[in-house]
This record gives structure tokens, C-alpha cells and sequence, in this order.
């Protein structure tokens, strides 16, 4: 049975389409988000890569995380529930979670946020709401601030109404489950 889990957990996280059984809607392409968490790594992710540290928080173990993020300490973790708006249907679901971290100081905070691409998806805070949506554009250079143009999945193709800007953004989406 494990062996079987495991399997299925490749399969979801594989780079190879032929693996993945959710079939695209016609002509709707879209940015996929970018990986994580090491490929190679994603059982024992699944099963050992979370922990609580001294305060009882839930601390991602950062060896899990891609190569070319180097932080100083292992970022936060946090489930995020999700408020059923149906904007990001069927990716994200109100019956489903999502998991967030955030750097454990402002310079991991910083080059996590760096590391976000076209096809991620992150949650900010914008106007006393809290929303969780796809980056669908990034303007400005790394380093001299740059906006983000969010997109919710299921909003017909019209993007957030305001940019987003590195600060306002309070968690990096690294896994969606149901």
C-alpha cells in the first residue's frame, strides 16, 4: 500500500503530462506553477519534511526545498484553509488545504519571494482581504521591487484588479491537497 501511495504521489508531482490525468480545457493553457520541493525527494518530503521546533511551530526542513534556494533558517509552514469564492476552482477547493511558508526573517522572506514565477501561486493581503491567487505577470527588476499581476483560475481571464508588491505577499503556496 505504501508503495502504491507513493507511486501516485510521483505520478501527481511528475514533470511528464502523460502521468497526469487532469486534461487541460481546450486552447486554455496556463502557467504551471514552479517546483518546490526536490522531485526526487517528494515521499520522504511527504512523510518526514515537516516538523514543530522549540515554540511548537511547523517549520518546513529547508534541505526539501529546491537547490537554488538558500535560506538561513527552515521557513515556516502553515496549512491555509481556503474560503470558498470558487476563483480558484478546481485547483483549490473550500474541502481541500494548501500549504503556505514564509521566510523566518526578511531576508529569507525576500529570496523566497524572489524565487516566484508566472504560474505560482501565493496569497497576499490587499485592502484588509486575504486572498490566494496565481501570478499571472511580473513586473520591475528582482531586488527593486517588483509587482505581481494575480489571476484567480476560475475568473474567466480577468486578473486581480491591483498589482501586488513584494511586501504584501504573506505566504508562497507550495502544495494544494484534498
Amino acid at each position: 500500500m505504501c508503495k502504491g501511495f507513493i507511486d501516485l504521489i510521483k505520478g501527481i508531482f511528475s514533470d511528464n503530462p502523460s502521468t497526469n490525468d487532469v486534461p487541460e480545457p481546450p486552447g486554455m493553457e496556463r502557467p504551471s506553477p514552479s517546483n518546490w520541493i526536490e522531485n526526487i525527494q517528494m515521499a520522504d518530503y511527504l512523510l518526514k519534511g515537516y516538523y514543530r521546533d522549540a515554540n511548537f511551530q511547523l517549520r518546513l526542513d529547508r534541505n526539501y526545498l529546491v537547490e537554488e534556494l538558500t535560506l538561513s533558517e527552515d521557513p515556516y509552514a502553515t496549512p491555509l484553509g481556503v474560503e470558498d469564492t470558487g476563483s480558484m476552482d478546481p485547483v483549490v477547493d473550500a474541502e481541500g488545504q494548501c500549504v503556505g511558508i514564509w521566510g523566518c526573517n526578511p531576508v529569507d522572506q525576500k529570496k523566497l519571494v524572489d524565487h516566484l514565477i508566472v504560474g505560482d501561486m501565493a496569497v497576499y493581503e490587499l485592502n484588509g482581504q486575504t486572498i490566494m491567487h496565481r501570478i499571472l505577470e511580473i513586473t520591475g527588476a528582482m531586488g527593486a521591487g517588483r509587482a505581481f499581476q494575480f489571476l484567480g483560475d476560475n475568473n474567466q481571464g480577468i486578473p486581480d484588479p491591483d498589482l501586488v508588491y513584494e511586501h504584501q505577499i504573506k505566504y508562497i503556496v507550495i502544495q494544494a491537497t484534498y
